[in-house]
């Protein structure tokens, strides 16, 4: 977590303990993270959010602060810039914020992520609105499944093809043998048999 966020928070839990200010802390539903773009260099997400405001007052939200983890593994962190995202007072919102990772500094646990069919991750953060305090902090989680679209695309399976086949005929002499394994050997009573 950033220092810039986490003094935003301490600060928010201090005005609303001594009663400087009541501000309600607001509803954060993650809706989906979705895997918009994935590379071997790095991708791209999507974070939809529901956001409900329980003050009397718009809360607009500035920036989100995340931290994103791969199959059990840490992978990368930042902080994404929000621009003309709005709660309004008493209401609520649906916001989208994008989020961009390289793979550069993580290039030995992105490879090990990347040979997965699924991709199991958990990103979670902070969400930081303009108040009347400043700004304060408000944390989120949000964890599931990807496919991975790099191997969604099986190769193509080669098409068998049955060739006609044509029975043998022959006579069978005493001590051949029968052509299926089972039959055993041909007696010399069976061979008279057949050649009538």
């Amino acid at each position: 977590m950033h220092k810039s966020i986490a003094m935003a928070g301490m600060t928010a839990l201090w005005a609303v303990g001594l009663g400087a200010c009541a501000i309600q802390t607001p509803e954060i539903e993650p809706r989906d993270v979705s895997l918009e773009n994935l590379t071997l260099s790095g991708l791209e997400l999507m974070v939809e959010l529901d956001l409900t405001n329980p003050n009397d007052f718009a809360l607009p939200l500035t920036q989100m602060d995340w931290s994103l983890d791969l199959s059990g593994s840490p992978l990368a962190d930042g902080v994404a810039r929000v621009r003309g995202e709005e709660v309004p007072a008493l209401g609520r919102a649906r916001v989208d914020v994008p989020v961009k990772v390289s793979f550069g500094r993580v290039a030995d646990t992105a490879l090990t992520v990347l040979q997965k069919r699924r991709i199991n991750y958990r990103i979670y953060g902070d969400l930081g609105f303009d108040t009347p305090l400043g700004m304060l902090a408000f944390p989120f989680e949000d964890e599931g499944r990807w496919s991975n679209p790099l191997l969604s695309q099986r190769a193509p399976q080669p098409t068998a093809r049955v060739k006609s086949v044509v029975p043998e005929l022959r006579t069978l002499e005493p001590g051949d043998t029968m052509p299926m394994g089972d039959a055993g050997r041909v007696s010399d009573k069976q061979s008279r048999r057949i050649e009538e």
